[in-house]
């Protein structure tokens, strides 16, 4: 069988068969919050909404009903993880990351500070606390992946 030679969504720079793959397909859980926070990054770009509602803790899951695919938009660019770190407890963790889309209004970001929990072994999401966006300079890489310098790309255009 070949390798699948395309690179997971989540940034990690493997081929998405030897990164979020096995996770996404119930065929291994995560090992860490961060593994579980990059599969579930790669599966809202995939639209995969069982993977997310079965790796979101019961009790703090929304209505099935506010989990539905969005055609077209956002298009999801790129995640970034700033920091992961768990309790001395080690069943508590959080990951802080940035999630950059291109949506209506064009370029866009969520900053999260993700909270997970384990339980008997396996890594679940419960909630998450929305944090400010960093300002962008115009000079670095554009976030949405075109290797185009920010303000020749998504810069905000003055009307």
């Amino acid at each position: 069988m070949k390798a699948d030679l395309k690179l997971c969504a989540c940034g990690s720079l493997k081929g998405y068969a030897d990164c979020c793959a096995p996770f996404i397909q119930g065929i291994r859980n995560p090992v860490t919050p961060e593994q579980l926070m990059r599969s579930r990054y790669s599966a809202y770009v995939m639209g995969d909404l069982g993977y997310l509602q079965q790796t979101h803790h019961p009790r703090y899951r929304t209505a099935e009903e506010d989990l539905k695919p969005s055609p077209g938009l956002p298009k999801w660019c790129r995640l970034d993880i700033i920091a992961a770190s768990r309790s001395q407890v080690e069943t508590n963790a959080t990951v802080e990351f940035i999630a950059w889309y291109l949506g209506e209004n064009g370029l866009d970001a969520i900053h999260e500070k993700s909270n997970f929990i384990q339980i008997e072994g396996r890594w679940l999401y419960t909630d998450g606390q929305f944090l400010p966006l960093p300002k962008l300079g115009r000079n670095l890489s554009c976030p949405c992946g075109s290797q185009k310098k920010y303000k020749n790309c998504c810069y905000p255009k003055p009307n």
